[in-house]
């Protein structure tokens, strides 16, 4: 199963209009993402994330589908 954890935000015209302007006055292209909700875990579910992230030497966040 693959997630998307970067979705584009679902802009109003007044919020895509600043955007727009931004991006005029900057000289760059800006895309404006949702943020994800972090999801809930049980202490069980914490320490097997815990656990994978010392086998990868990584952060691992959890994320609501």
């Amino acid at each position: 199963m693959t997630i998307n954890y970067s979705q584009p935000a679902h802009l109003d015209k007044p919020a895509l209009a600043a955007l727009q302007a931004l991006e005029k006055e900057l000289g760059t292209t800006l895309v404006a993402y949702e943020e994800p909700e972090i999801a809930e875990l049980t202490d069980e579910q914490l320490k097997k994330i815990q656990s994978l992230e010392e086998c990868l030497g990584s952060t691992v966040i959890a994320y609501k589908q």
